[in-house]
């Protein structure tokens, strides 16, 4: 397996980006930070903005196909209760979409089939 060579391309102080994903058209960048609390982006001009500052969703969001927004997980405390949803963000700051209600058992993670249909799994025991 050959590696690809890793440059810094976004930065900023005291802060640490992870789980960097390219948008299928290649005009974006979307990362998340440590503990994997929200959604940002970087664009062309290398500006970073934010896509949505929900608990958890920076873990495991998928891009749409169309590059048009991302699918994520999303957490929802209330005390030390955690529910989670899936909700799509639109990259052209519209309202979100939730796919799932919100529930407090194993989460979801968004996937693609192989038709390209955006599906919701989650593990069955």
């Amino acid at each position: 397996m050959k590696r690809r060579k890793q440059k810094k391309v976004a930065s900023e102080s005291g802060k640490i980006f992870i789980a960097p994903q390219e948008s299928p058209d290649g005009k974006f960048l979307a990362f998340t930070q440590e503990g994997y609390n929200g959604i940002l982006l970087l664009n062309e001009n290398k500006e970073i903005s934010l896509l949505t500052q929900d608990p958890a969703s920076g873990y495991g969001f998928k891009w749409l196909k169309d590059g048009s927004g991302i699918a994520a997980r999303s957490a929802k405390y209330t005390g030390y209760k955690r529910e989670n949803s899936i909700v799509v963000y639109s990259l052209k700051g519209e309202n979100t979409l939730q796919l799932s209600g919100l529930s407090s058992k194993q989460p979801y993670f968004p996937q693609y089939q192989p038709v390209g249909m955006l599906a919701l799994l989650k593990r069955v025991k």
